[in-house]
């Protein structure tokens, strides 16, 4: 029988045994190269904590990288997901590009051992050229969302296309930079200082400034645009 899942929309999905296997795949994936490395990684680890043979493993996936990949679109749909719960509650597009901040650098201590794993896949994309391929796209598709939030924002409602982009581009190396130096913060104390600080810096690239401490609600108060000295 199939087993019922939520899919990203809210539809109940079924998925079939071979997807079933799949996501076990996956998710073995990820506790192995978040937990112990590229080096741990192999079809046995992975059929052993899967729950199925080495032979099914390698008949799904010819190449391990395949696997990563795959793996690696299970934790970006999952981040997405959360990103976009906390995104639900704004009701001004300056509010939902600071709740998708803040969601995203929050992302590494709500979420560790897929926070670990993208670390280890992005490292992985810096060697493999397949892998490099497909993350320019998600990286690509990446600023495009952040651009078309911005120019819903007033503060770049007037702007150029190019500028935008440019902005949107900036952010994302910000915040992907902040999710790496997140995921190796050694100082539990001082991480949600770091990402008030990481968030700040993409505010302040995006062209406004939103004057929301990291515990308040994004209700409590507004952002505005940064004045020129």
């Amino acid at each position: 029988m199939s087993a019922p899942r939520k899919s990203l929309v809210g539809r109940t999905v079924q998925l079939g045994r071979a997807e079933r296997t799949r996501l076990r795949c996956c998710q073995a994936t990820v506790e192995i190269l978040s937990k112990q490395g590229m080096d741990a990684l192999s079809y046995e680890s992975i059929a052993q904590l899967a729950g199925v043979t080495r032979q099914l493993v390698q008949g799904y996936y010819p190449k391990k990288m395949q696997m990563v990949s795959e793996a690696a679109q299970l934790v970006r749909k999952k981040y997405q997901e959360a990103v976009i719960r906390d995104m639900s509650r704004a009701t001004t597009p300056e509010l939902m590009f600071n709740e998708y901040l803040k969601a995203s650098l929050a992302w590494p201590r709500r979420s560790k051992k897929e926070a670990r794993f993208w670390s280890s896949y992005l490292h992985l994309c810096s060697v493999d050229l397949t892998l490099r391929r497909t993350n320019t796209e998600l990286v690509e598709m990446g600023w495009q969302r952040i651009a078309g939030l911005l120019q819903q924002c007033a503060s770049c409602s007037q702007l150029e296309a190019n500028e935008v982009l440019f902005r949107a581009r900036a952010v994302q190396q910000m915040l992907t930079g902040g999710i790496l130096g997140l995921v190796t913060e050694t100082n539990a104390k001082g991480i949600r200082q770091v990402e008030n600080e990481i968030r700040r810096a993409c505010l302040f690239i995006a062209g406004f400034e939103a004057h929301l401490n990291a515990e308040d609600s994004p209700e409590d108060k507004s952002t505005q645009p940064i004045k020129s000295k």
